[in-house]
């Protein structure tokens, strides 16, 4: 939580806020653009651990963002880069998109490593969403897809 935009402030609101998401995870799916974020379970625990996925992100003028958010001790075990790829594959090989991105706060070094383990590549200049200057990263298929 402390590189979201509402910052450790919204754990307290965590229920609510969990809640309004999944509503708005569904409504992706279910009307436009017809995708959006998978919940992350945990194979040997069958756990929630979390969500990954893809999302429109009006902020960067409707592209289409790979994202994840994961509990903490799910941490570290390779789920955001498994997700992250799954994401990145089923964009371009079935829902044919251009271009994908990614925003990272600029302390968030390990968010930047799972988007620059997926191929994406950091751009020169930070792009400011919620006021945060955030690391910004892009992708385009390759070649064939």
């Amino acid at each position: 939580m402390q590189y979201l935009a509402a910052g450790p402030a919204a754990a307290a609101e965590a229920a609510t806020i969990a809640t309004a998401r999944i509503a708005d995870f569904e409504a992706m799916w279910a009307g436009s653009p017809g995708y959006g974020p998978w919940a992350a379970i945990e194979k040997s625990s069958g756990q929630l651990v979390g969500h990954i996925g893809l999302r429109v992100f009006p902020e960067v003028g409707g592209a289409t963002e790979v994202l994840y958010m994961l509990d903490d001790g799910a941490w570290g075990k390779g789920y955001a880069t498994e997700g992250a790829t799954a994401a990145r594959d089923y964009g371009f090989e079935h829902l044919e998109l251009k271009q994908l991105v990614g925003l990272t706060h600029p302390d968030n070094l390990a968010s930047q490593k799972v988007l620059e383990k997926i191929g994406m590549q950091r751009q020169a200049d930070p792009l400011v969403v919620h006021g945060i200057a955030a690391v910004f990263f892009t992708l385009h298929p390759r070649k064939g897809l």
